[in-house]
């Protein structure tokens, strides 16, 4: 009777493996179909943003409609760059935080960058930043643009990407606030473009003398190697420091710019950035544009404004005075202190001041220096109008 309810029990247990075994193949069939259907959506709204960075607006209306969303028109561009091992998470959390917020958000894996997740989101999306930062536990940054038209969302990345790579400034919860050469450069539009090709035409019309001599790309590249790693551009285009300079020399002499000067390099880092941008439409037949209409765009006076906050407001104050001495002599320590009247510690202390009042990590850094003078410029340029 022992024996017999035994093998009654064995057979018991036997079924239920078969019938637990058979429930975890399930399980893991439905497992997979879901992450086959997870990457499928996911692929599919990849699709959608890379169709939207190359201007092509109205294939990419149709697919987002088919997948059960509207893309946001304005839209405010985002890049959240991970630490290393970490794209997929962040980009899952980009795509979750964007569901519990209840935002409609394209989230593409940026195929140039390892560590970067580009987001696309509406334009009053202000608080995803910090939504994403805290999602991620802090183990990421993240830069955003301005709200602008969907059809100029390739400058909006411009702006985000800026942002996130430029060295000097602080993150904030807000858009970003980076260096003029490339934060400023995707607001100006297509007049900014414009004005770009006429400033570098005698670059690219350059003819060298002798074979030996530099091409026009490699002016390019030299001005913008230079513009970014100052001293040890030479080190990185593997040329002798004397080549480089002359090489500046003569860029300085085809644009009639003293590079000397922090005004100087701040318009050529402008035009070389404006250059360098992915165009969503092909460019017009270059004309001349005069500067002061690119420093007068609708956006460049709230950037303008985001770079130096409340300092200008009050002309005569002495922060006021002390930036603008210091950006007018060029950033030299001795003569703008000479024409202050103070002395060499008591400029820098007033440094020190400024630099915490305009969030920056020193008013010594080039990147930040090229910030100031063309937000200055930007704001006297509206004044004047």
């Amino acid at each position: 009777m022992a024996e017999r309810q035994d093998t009654a029990d064995t057979g018991t247990d036997f079924a239920t493996a078969v019938w637990l075994t058979a429930l975890a193949r399930e399980r893991a069939d439905l497992d997979d179909r879901v992450r086959r259907l997870h990457a499928a959506e996911t692929a599919l709204r990849e699709s959608v943003v890379e169709l939207v960075m190359s201007g092509r607006l109205e294939p990419a209306r149709r697919i987002a409609a088919l997948a059960g969303g509207g893309l946001p028109d304005p839209v405010r561009a985002f890049v959240v760059q991970a630490r290393a091992g970490e794209r997929d998470r962040a980009a899952d959390a980009c795509v979750r935080v964007g569901a519990e917020t209840g935002t409609e958000v394209w989230v593409r894996r940026c195929p140039d960058h390892a560590l970067h997740v580009l987001v696309l989101a509406p334009g009053d999306a202000v608080g995803y930043a910090a939504a994403v930062r805290a999602a991620m536990g802090g183990r990421c940054r993240i830069a955003a643009s301005l709200a602008l038209p969907l059809q100029d969302v390739v400058f909006a990345y411009g702006q985000a990407l800026a942002g996130l790579m430029a060295p000097g400034r602080r993150a904030s919860d807000g858009p970003a606030v980076p260096s003029p050469g490339n934060g400023f450069a995707p607001l100006t539009g297509e007049l900014g473009r414009q004005w770009a090709a006429g400033f570098l035409a005698p670059i690219r019309a350059h003819e060298p003398a002798r074979p030996q001599d530099p091409l026009p790309d490699d002016l390019m590249t030299t001005a913008r190697m230079w513009l970014v790693f100052g001293r040890e551009a030479a080190a990185r285009l593997y040329l002798h420091r004397n080549t480089v300079a002359s090489r500046l020399r003569l860029v300085g002499r085809l644009l009639r710019l003293d590079l000397a000067t922090v005004g100087s390099q701040a318009t050529l880092c402008l035009a070389l950035a404006l250059d360098e941008l992915p165009r969503p439409r092909p460019l017009d037949t270059p004309r001349r544009v005069d500067f002061g209409a690119v420093l007068t765009q609708p956006l460049a006076r709230g950037w303008a404004r985001a770079v130096l906050r409340d300092v200008l407001d009050e002309p005569d104050s002495t922060d006021a005075v002390t930036l603008r001495v210091w950006l007018d002599y060029d950033c030299q320590a001795r003569a703008a202190a000479y024409v202050l009247g103070i002395s060499g510690p008591g400029l820098r202390k007033r440094l020190a001041r400024l630099s915490e009042r305009l969030r920056t990590d020193g008013l010594g850094n080039p990147v930040v220096q090229r910030d100031l003078w063309l937000a200055t410029r930007v704001l006297d340029a509206a004044a004047r109008r």
